[in-house]
């Protein structure tokens, strides 16, 4: 595919940066997709620019070249193909072959994602001392979704003693990578609430629900019950109630015959 030239790391930057435009089209015409200085990530950015043109084959072809470079994130890609089908059939121990190779490539992600394979047993037999394993790689390279997931082996026991006070720093990290991530934020505030500290959950609570957390609603207002601060509890609760949480109800009853 294409002519033999030479590609400057200029030319890989507009690139990239027309594929974050969505100028698909424009960037594949900037990128040849052979033998360059750059030519694992120039086929890398080939695969994303097809991939945003919906033409799988041809994205699962260029990462698959940039992958056999050992070019991590094309690795994490072609992963992420075969385990979901895109542009190939899927194939679950190729995927994790091809994590690991993102992985060992310097891929976090990849790393985050292993875990999560190993903890469901998708794949590969459960393991849950091997996906504590890889959690903690992709949370000391940085990766808040490792960080967060490391947090709930903590919480559940997962290839680690059970300890809902050593999950705490591990949401919180996630929490201060991700900030605007409803699922990270609300991971946190349950945290909290598992280890009794109700003031910061609250904090985490309003911080889900501005970010669109629904169920963060009940949760607030059990909260805010639970720390006698009545008024606070009954408008959470009953904008709880108003989204269809019937258990709410139950603690607006409780509240207004202590009420009464």
């Amino acid at each position: 595919m294409g002519c033999k030239c030479f590609v400057t790391g200029i030319t890989i930057k507009e690139a990239s940066d027309c594929i974050n435009r969505g100028e698909y089209q424009k960037a594949i015409k900037l990128l040849p997709g052979n033998e360059t200085e750059n030519e694992g990530e120039a086929l890398y950015l080939l695969g994303l620019a097809y991939d945003g043109l919906q033409d799988l084959k041809s994205a699962f072809a260029y990462y698959k070249k940039a992958a056999d470079l050992d070019y991590p994130d094309a690795c994490y890609n072609l992963a992420f193909a075969y385990a979901h089908g895109r542009g190939v059939t899927t194939d679950m121990k190729l995927a994790i072959r091809y994590y690991q190779k993102a992985a060992e490539n310097g891929s976090d992600g990849a790393w985050n994602n292993l875990g999560l394979l190993y903890e469901k047993g998708d794949g590969v037999e459960v393991n849950p001392k091997k996906a504590f394993e890889c959690y903690t790689k992709a949370y000391e390279e940085g990766n808040a979704y490792g960080a967060m997931n490391l947090g709930y082996c903590y919480l559940n026991g997962t290839g680690v003693s059970a300890s809902a006070l050593k999950s705490v720093p591990y949401f919180e990290k996630a929490a201060r990578l991700l900030p605007d991530d409803v699922n990270v934020i609300g991971a946190l505030a349950n945290a909290y609430v598992y280890v009794s500290n109700y003031d910061k959950a609250a904090e985490a609570m309003k911080r889900a629900i501005s970010l669109g957390n629904d169920e963060a609603l009940f949760t607030l207002g059990v909260i805010y019950f639970k720390l006698e601060r009545d008024d606070e509890a009954v408008k959470y609760l009953k904008m709880a109630l108003d989204k269809g949480e019937k258990k709410a109800q139950r603690y607006l009853d409780i509240i207004a015959s202590e009420n009464s």
